[in-house]
């Protein structure tokens, strides 16, 4: 607003003063699909990446065989890490379900382990605008030893990021999206940044994503 000045000798008009406010989107939809990449791990490491569907991708890694008695026996179970993504509709600040990621706890050998790996997920936004993007998501695969403790003998994924943002901006508002593990179900705890799966168990947990402005 600006007041203007009825008697100019004596008064001069104000400074003007004035805001730009930015529509913030509302909804988002889309599609997304995984894959596994950049695995990395011990010595001796080995692993498979398995494409499922455009919507699903397994990884499985480490050596199941040992050597008993001077022949080469399988003696244990790969782990294994698979997520299957689904499409959404959201809104701004809303959580929702970008896919199950399933978490299988073997016993291998032979230092063959992966001990991290990208999960990368190609999103693909529909709205409120068209955008292409790769969310590449570094997670550390943490093995322990095992021992009479099913606490300490459970393997861990911990996420190392959890905001990414989006490569373009809408109608000149920046916007991110957030994304956490939920509550982990089955043959395992955890939830947030990390989930854990007991000693030859399978556990599964959501990962949410929520879009956001900044």
């Amino acid at each position: 607003a600006r007041a203007v000045s009825l008697d100019t000798d004596n008064y001069i008009n104000s400074w003007t003063r004035s805001r730009t406010y930015l529509p913030l989107a509302n909804d988002f939809s889309g599609n997304l699909a995984p894959t596994w990449t950049n695995v990395t791990g011990g010595e001796n490491l080995e692993y498979q990446v398995t494409v499922v569907s455009s919507q699903e991708t397994s990884l499985a890694h480490g050596d199941t065989t040992i050597f008993i008695g001077g022949e080469e026996q399988e003696a244990g179970t790969a782990n294994s890490l698979s997520f299957e993504a689904k499409s959404f509709d959201s809104s701004l600040d809303q959580s929702f379900s970008m896919g199950e990621l399933s978490f299988y706890n073997g016993s291998t050998f032979n230092q063959s382990d992966a001990d991290s790996a990208t999960l990368s997920i190609d999103l693909s936004l529909s709205e409120p605008t068209t955008l292409q993007q790769t969310i590449t998501i570094p997670l550390a695969l943490v093995s322990t030893p095992n021992s009479d403790d099913s606490y300490d003998s459970a393997d861990a994924i911990n996420m190392s990021k959890q905001s990414f943002n989006l490569s373009q901006s809408i109608e000149g508002v920046n916007y991110r999206l957030r994304i956490e593990f939920g509550p982990a179900q089955d043959g395992g705890f955890g939830t947030g940044s990390s989930i854990s799966a007991f000693e030859g168990a399978q556990v599964k947990a959501e990962i949410y994503g929520t879009f956001e402005a900044r």
